[in-house]
């Protein structure tokens, strides 16, 4: 009788406490309480902590007391807030969400970065992006970083905790490319945290050695068999000359088979050999380690499929798989999240690695109705659903403010195509600026106004 009686309560009082409804109901509280767990036991009723109260300092704290509340009503109380929180949201401008994402990653002056925590940092926000190999020193992390320097790559590289390679290769730029041609500045190359390869490559198309030509493949074949190796160790075993060494490592690199153990290799494959004649019939024996420093080895992706680990159950096999993608989907939904601060399905066309739009979105939903993200409107123009960071909602509305307010100073700031912050012709109605490393857009108050491409100056707005 008790139970039926607290079941009709629950349907229509909302989060309550054990001593709440003891108190209307005059019954003792462990009475309330027995009454309450088998009603959970049925899955009428959830227990948490539902309401907010006034907390010692500013904002609304949980209580301490577990609250009780129906499934159904809990369900609706949740929809109604999700809906309140979305329509607090007033949208910004494109202009805006460019300035923010300056100041987000580092371009803007007196956000940069430095040292090695902070190129890891970096790291960590451009991982999962294949970019031209000439394209990220020069210009992604010297713009990002103060002061940057070259041995902060290799010291991490070397620590094990980054590692590099051709993320993505396309199937269609290895079909076109020549037999033993080397490494180009203008290359696709991704830098990635080493620990978050499994999941960064999961979408990935695998690469092919199969296509190899003879001396690619003996090459490959050596490194898969004797493991990581020097350079000049590969050299008598081969039979091959430096120079065609090194562009048959640039092959192999450019096709996402093999990588180094520092970033050193690629600065002088991608040098080329530009000054080889001015070496010629010099005295003095120069240091210039073939295939720079470090040892290269064949590219080991990711984990291997564990649902070959599990012998002949099939059932238990696709289980695990579900649990791997699932895994894998958040953690490309939080990454994105920490790129962009801010995600819609546009974003996707500077993504090749990412998943589907539809495989995201349901992620995205997920971290909402727990409390972790926000969903709503929050950059005029690009259609479908948005997802942000508290804390991008807080900086956006923040810049919005200083626009809005006091005269601020004219931002100029140029950009090379390649950064991923070439958002000219995705959410601005401007045509797309080619992202290659030669081509410059510039920004001013976030608005694209002017890009130099293959060498000619383009206005995309009118200035006074």
């Amino acid at each position: 009788a008790r139970v039926a009686i607290v079941r009709g309560l629950v349907e229509v009082c909302g989060p309550t406490t054990e001593g709440e409804i003891a108190a209307e109901l005059a019954m003792t509280t462990s009475q309330a309480a027995a009454a309450l767990e088998a009603l959970e036991g049925e899955g009428t009723v959830l227990r948490g902590r539902f309401r907010t109260v006034a907390g010692p300092g500013e904002g609304l704290e949980k209580p301490d007391t577990v609250e009780w509340c129906h499934r159904r009503l809990l369900a609706r109380i949740h929809r109604l807030t999700i809906e309140g929180l979305r329509r607090q949201i007033r949208p910004v401008d494109v202009a805006t969400f460019q300035r923010f994402l300056a100041r987000h990653h580092g371009l803007h002056p007196g956000t940069q970065r430095t040292g090695t925590g902070g190129l890891f940092e970096v790291l960590g926000m451009l991982q999962g992006l294949d970019v031209a190999a000439g394209s990220w020193e020069s210009d992604l992390l010297s713009s990002r970083l103060t002061g940057y320097r070259e041995s902060w790559l290799d010291e991490l590289t070397l620590s094990g905790e980054v590692g590099w390679g051709r993320l993505y290769p396309s199937a269609g730029a290895i079909e076109r490319a020549r037999p033993m041609s080397s490494l180009s500045r203008t290359t696709p190359l991704g830098m990635f945290l080493r620990e978050d390869l499994g999941w960064l490559s999961r979408w990935g198309r695998p690469p092919d050695p199969e296509a190899l030509g003879a001396t690619a493949r003996d090459l490959f074949d050596r490194l898969a068999d004797g493991g990581a190796q020097f350079a000049a160790d590969l050299l008598e075993p081969t039979g091959m000359l430096p120079d065609q060494l090194n562009n048959t490592l640039g092959e192999l690199v450019r096709r996402g088979l093999v990588t180094c153990d520092t970033f050193a290799g690629i600065r002088q494959i991608v040098a080329g050999t530009a000054s080889r004649r001015g070496r010629r019939g010099r005295r003095n024996r120069s240091r210039r380690p073939v295939g720079g420093a470090g040892r290269w080895s064949v590219w080991r992706r990711g984990e291997e499929d564990q649902a070959g680990r599990v012998g002949d159950d099939e059932a238990e096999a696709a289980r695990v798989q579900r649990a791997a993608e699932t895994e894998a989907l958040e953690q490309w939904a939080w990454q994105l999240l920490r790129r962009w601060g801010v995600v819609f399905r546009d974003l996707l066309a500077r993504e090749p690695g990412a998943p589907k739009w539809w495989q995201l979105l349901g992620v995205f939903r997920r971290l909402e109705a727990r409390g972790e993200i926000r969903g709503g409107r929050f950059v005029e123009g690009p259609g479908g659903e948005q997802f942000a960071l508290g804390e991008t909602v807080r900086r956006l509305r923040q810049l919005r403010e200083e626009s809005e307010g006091s005269a601020m100073e004219p931002e100029v700031l140029v950009l090379s195509a390649a950064d991923p912050l070439n958002l000219v012709g995705i959410i601005t109605d401007s045509g797309r600026v080619p992202s290659t490393a030669q081509n410059r857009v510039a920004l001013l108050d976030g608005r694209p106004v002017a890009a130099v491409t293959g060498g000619e100056l383009e206005w995309l707005d009118e200035l006074d």
